[in-house]
């Protein structure tokens, strides 16, 4: 197996991989001292620092984490290689190539999977498991709220991808695609979307750390609200659904799902599902082991993360515009 891309979210698939069974990984990147470094880190079998200089049939499996607009070429390169591939979010910045990379990976037979996170969650399943199952009747309302301090969490900020726009950075491409990825695989594919996004706090850098969004759904009559924003000192993510029968609720500190069926009553809550965040990592490789293993679709496909990617398109397209935007409608033109 091969991981290009070793920076802060490529090091940890490194740390998960290495502590897993029956895996033999070569690493990736352009730094050779970051090289250097995780070599002596972790059980590495080699090591390269030129992407283009590998001769990628020799490996089964491609796990990349390099910036946003790295992502197709690289996929369409280990496509032509016979990989498999594992690769990042945002899928990409834009969709130029994402057709080419879905036909190949028919042509070939190989699976790719984009780590959307969230879809491998145990308690995020679970609670698409239930509002898909129909628990709580219809859903007509929906609304995300997280916040966090990205610069607790990622003190380099400045320096890495998040910094530009043009590599997938700001917080619509690196927090927010999470969360419309994980709404579009509970209600369907988004049909109208209304952003605004600006930068307010985060120093030294100018792409948006704040967004609100109103979205509509092809499949569905719900009504969603997503806010986010990537300063506020105490981290916070709640998620609701409300439906014809019923209200279930994420909490994420503890992620814990709470179901409210009767008017004005309390919350039930589930046990606490809450893992440090290589177990999620962990749980993700896994869900993609036996898609390779069984040749079956990963739980997040190539055409899922295309259509958060024309949804992400179309929030940016609405921000400039200050306009709703219909997402197809922007995908033809984008």
């Amino acid at each position: 197996m091969l991981a290009v891309g070793c920076g802060g979210i490529g090091e940890r698939h490194i740390r998960v991989l290495c502590n897993m069974e029956d895996v033999e990984l070569s690493i990736c990147d352009i730094s050779e001292g970051l090289l250097e470094k995780l070599q002596k880190t972790y059980k590495i079998s080699s090591i390269y620092s030129s992407w283009n200089n590998i001769d990628l049939e020799q490996f089964d499996i491609v796990v990349i984490s390099t910036p946003a607009h790295l992502h197709i070429s690289m996929i369409n390169d280990a496509l032509e290689a016979n990989c498999h591939v594992l690769c990042e979010k945002p899928l990409s910045l834009s969709l130029d190539g994402i057709e080419r990379a879905i036909a190949l990976s028919h042509q070939k037979n190989k699976i790719v999977g984009v780590a959307y996170i969230y879809r491998s969650m145990p308690a995020l399943s679970l609670l698409r498991e239930r509002i898909v199952s129909g628990e709580i009747g219809d859903v007509k309302s929906v609304t995300f709220v997280v916040g966090s301090d990205y610069s607790f969490f990622r003190p380099d900020y400045k320096e890495i991808y998040y910094s530009d726009l043009n590599k997938g950075g700001g917080a619509l491409y690196d927090a927010v695609s999470h969360m419309i990825n994980y709404v579009e695989w509970c209600l369907g594919p988004t049909e109208s979307i209304y952003c605004m996004a600006r930068h307010l706090v985060l120093a030294d850098v100018d792409v948006e750390d704040t967004v609100g969004c109103v979205l509509t759904f092809a499949d569905s009559e719900a009504i969603g609200t997503l806010s986010l924003n990537q300063f506020q000192r105490a981290y916070g993510m709640m998620f609701e659904f409300a439906g014809t029968e019923g209200m279930l609720k994420f909490e994420g500190l503890s992620h814990s799902i709470g179901i409210c069926r009767e008017p004005h009553r309390e919350f039930t809550w589930s046990e606490k599902m809450n893992l440090n965040r290589d177990e999620y990592h962990k749980l993700q490789f896994e869900k993609f082991f036996r898609s390779v293993d069984n040749h079956e679709p990963f739980i997040c496909t190539l055409e899922d993360a295309e259509m958060t990617t024309r949804t992400i398109l179309a929030a940016h397209e609405s921000v400039r515009h200050r306009r709703p935007i219909l997402v197809l409608d922007c995908a033809r033109t984008s």
